[in-house]
Protein backbone atom coordinates (compact mmCIF):
# COMPACT_ATOMS: atom_id res chain seq x y z
CA UNK A 1 0.00 0.00 0.00
CA UNK A 2 1.60 3.46 -1.16
CA UNK A 3 0.74 6.58 1.15
CA UNK A 4 2.96 8.59 -1.36
CA UNK A 5 2.99 9.01 -4.95
CA UNK A 6 5.88 10.42 -7.04
CA UNK A 7 4.51 12.89 -9.51
CA UNK A 8 5.95 11.26 -12.32
CA UNK A 9 3.81 8.39 -10.83
CA UNK A 10 0.67 10.17 -10.89
CA UNK A 11 -2.09 10.46 -14.06
CA UNK A 12 -5.67 11.61 -14.32
CA UNK A 13 -6.68 8.00 -12.76
CA UNK A 14 -4.69 9.15 -10.04
CA UNK A 15 -7.30 11.77 -8.76
CA UNK A 16 -9.31 10.03 -6.15
CA UNK A 17 -6.15 9.13 -4.17
CA UNK A 18 -3.93 12.63 -4.82
CA UNK A 19 -6.51 15.00 -5.94
CA UNK A 20 -7.12 17.55 -8.99
CA UNK A 21 -4.08 19.59 -8.66
CA UNK A 22 -1.67 16.48 -8.53
CA UNK A 23 -3.49 14.42 -10.85
CA UNK A 24 -2.77 17.81 -13.51
CA UNK A 25 1.24 17.86 -12.36
CA UNK A 26 1.07 14.12 -13.39
CA UNK A 27 -0.68 14.83 -16.94
CA UNK A 28 2.07 17.84 -17.28
CA UNK A 29 4.83 15.06 -17.04
CA UNK A 30 3.00 12.36 -19.03
CA UNK A 31 2.20 15.31 -21.80
CA UNK A 32 6.31 16.10 -21.85
CA UNK A 33 6.18 19.14 -20.16
CA UNK A 34 8.98 20.30 -17.20
CA UNK A 35 7.12 20.21 -13.84
CA UNK A 36 9.26 20.81 -10.90
CA UNK A 37 9.75 16.96 -8.90
CA UNK A 38 7.78 16.49 -5.85
CA UNK A 39 5.39 13.83 -4.39
CA UNK A 40 1.61 13.58 -2.97
CA UNK A 41 0.49 12.21 0.01
CA UNK A 42 -2.42 10.04 -1.05
CA UNK A 43 -5.96 9.66 0.58
CA UNK A 44 -5.10 6.43 1.65
CA UNK A 45 -2.29 8.03 4.37
CA UNK A 46 -5.55 10.08 5.38
CA UNK A 47 -7.87 6.99 6.04
CA UNK A 48 -4.88 5.86 7.69
CA UNK A 49 -3.62 8.50 9.77
CA UNK A 50 -7.40 9.00 11.07
CA UNK A 51 -7.96 5.12 11.68
CA UNK A 52 -5.04 4.47 13.21
CA UNK A 53 -5.08 6.96 15.72
CA UNK A 54 -8.24 6.93 17.07
CA UNK A 55 -9.73 10.21 15.53
CA UNK A 56 -11.77 9.16 12.77
CA UNK A 57 -15.04 8.62 15.11
CA UNK A 58 -14.32 12.19 17.79
CA UNK A 59 -14.54 13.50 13.82
CA UNK A 60 -18.16 12.09 13.30
CA UNK A 61 -18.98 12.77 16.46
CA UNK A 62 -18.05 16.70 16.25
CA UNK A 63 -19.47 16.83 13.35
CA UNK A 64 -23.05 15.60 14.14
CA UNK A 65 -23.42 18.75 16.84
CA UNK A 66 -22.34 21.38 14.16
CA UNK A 67 -25.41 23.56 13.30
CA UNK A 68 -24.63 24.11 9.14
CA UNK A 69 -26.66 27.69 9.70
CA UNK A 70 -24.05 28.75 12.60
CA UNK A 71 -20.94 30.24 11.85
CA UNK A 72 -19.68 29.98 15.30
CA UNK A 73 -20.86 26.40 15.62
CA UNK A 74 -19.15 25.32 12.19
CA UNK A 75 -15.71 27.93 13.31
CA UNK A 76 -16.22 25.74 16.49
CA UNK A 77 -15.95 22.41 15.27
CA UNK A 78 -13.42 23.36 12.58
CA UNK A 79 -10.78 24.27 15.47
CA UNK A 80 -11.91 20.89 17.72
CA UNK A 81 -11.09 18.80 14.63
CA UNK A 82 -7.81 20.78 13.74
CA UNK A 83 -6.58 20.43 17.09
CA UNK A 84 -6.96 16.46 16.74
CA UNK A 85 -4.98 16.47 13.67
CA UNK A 86 -2.32 18.72 15.60
CA UNK A 87 -2.20 16.20 18.81
CA UNK A 88 -2.44 13.35 16.78
CA UNK A 89 0.92 10.48 16.36
CA UNK A 90 1.63 10.34 12.58
CA UNK A 91 1.72 6.56 11.87
CA UNK A 92 5.41 5.23 12.04
CA UNK A 93 4.98 3.41 8.57
CA UNK A 94 3.32 6.74 6.75
CA UNK A 95 6.35 9.04 8.69
CA UNK A 96 8.70 6.86 6.94
CA UNK A 97 7.28 7.09 3.36
CA UNK A 98 7.30 10.60 3.23
CA UNK A 99 10.64 11.02 4.89
CA UNK A 100 12.03 8.62 2.56
CA UNK A 101 10.26 9.82 -0.71
CA UNK A 102 11.33 13.82 1.21
CA UNK A 103 15.35 12.28 1.20
CA UNK A 104 14.82 11.12 -2.35
CA UNK A 105 13.82 14.72 -2.99
CA UNK A 106 16.48 15.85 -2.10
CA UNK A 107 19.27 14.03 -3.40
CA UNK A 108 17.51 14.62 -6.99
CA UNK A 109 17.70 17.71 -7.10
CA UNK A 110 21.02 17.93 -5.35
CA UNK A 111 20.12 20.30 -2.25
CA UNK A 112 20.10 18.63 1.32
CA UNK A 113 17.56 19.93 2.99
CA UNK A 114 15.52 21.29 -0.23
CA UNK A 115 12.68 24.10 1.10
CA UNK A 116 9.30 22.73 -0.23
CA UNK A 117 5.56 23.89 -0.81
CA UNK A 118 3.00 21.81 0.84
CA UNK A 119 -0.57 22.44 -1.09
CA UNK A 120 -3.93 20.88 -0.93
CA UNK A 121 -5.46 18.69 -3.88
CA UNK A 122 -8.40 17.88 -2.41
CA UNK A 123 -10.46 15.03 -4.31
CA UNK A 124 -13.25 17.29 -4.71
CA UNK A 125 -12.05 20.68 -5.37
CA UNK A 126 -12.80 22.97 -8.26
CA UNK A 127 -15.31 20.24 -9.32
CA UNK A 128 -18.09 21.68 -12.26
CA UNK A 129 -20.56 21.94 -9.59
CA UNK A 130 -17.94 23.26 -7.05
CA UNK A 131 -14.75 25.26 -6.02
CA UNK A 132 -13.13 25.69 -3.12
CA UNK A 133 -10.33 28.23 -3.93
CA UNK A 134 -8.50 29.67 -1.70
CA UNK A 135 -10.29 27.55 1.23
CA UNK A 136 -7.13 25.51 1.97
CA UNK A 137 -3.87 26.47 3.46
CA UNK A 138 -0.42 25.90 2.13
CA UNK A 139 2.84 25.88 3.83
CA UNK A 140 6.46 26.87 2.96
Amino acid sequence: MSYVLRFDEIDKSSLPLVGGKCASLGELIKAGFRVPPGFAVTTTSYLKFITATGIKDTIREILSTVRLDDIVSINAASVKIRNLFERAQMPKEIDQEIRSNYLALCKACRIEDIPVAVRSSATAEDVSTASFAGQQETFL
